[in-house]
């Protein structure tokens, strides 16, 4: 995958850090040969990849515009929008494995 830069002109989120956190973060960041910004831009990459799943790329997107613009959030937005959310969990609870304890 590409390395994405982050910059001064770059989204900023101010973050507060249980104690000790920092300092773990720093030593990651020392062992891993680069800055505490980059340490945890790249942690967060792995925890939220970008999305390649088509229906989960399109609820992110109504999801971003309902978050950021309420006002022009239209009833087929909101209906779209609900209806990829019942498909997505849908899709969850018949692709996740049962256990052996359900099998009883």
């Amino acid at each position: 995958m590409a390395e994405s830069r982050t910059g001064r002109g770059s989204e900023q989120f101010v973050v507060r850090l249980p104690d000790g956190m920092r300092d773990r973060i720093k030593i990651a960041a020392s062992i891993n040969q680069r800055s505490m910004n980059a340490e945890i831009v790249a942690t967060l990459e792995e925890t939220y990849p970008p999305v390649s799943d088509p229906h989960l790329a399109e609820m992110h997107q109504l999801l971003s515009r309902y978050l950021n613009d309420q006002v022009n959030f239209t009833d087929e937005d909101e209906y779209r929008l609900n209806t990829l959310i019942v498909e997505y969990r849908m899709k969850q609870t018949t692709s996740t494995p049962s256990s052996d304890h359900d099998k009883e």
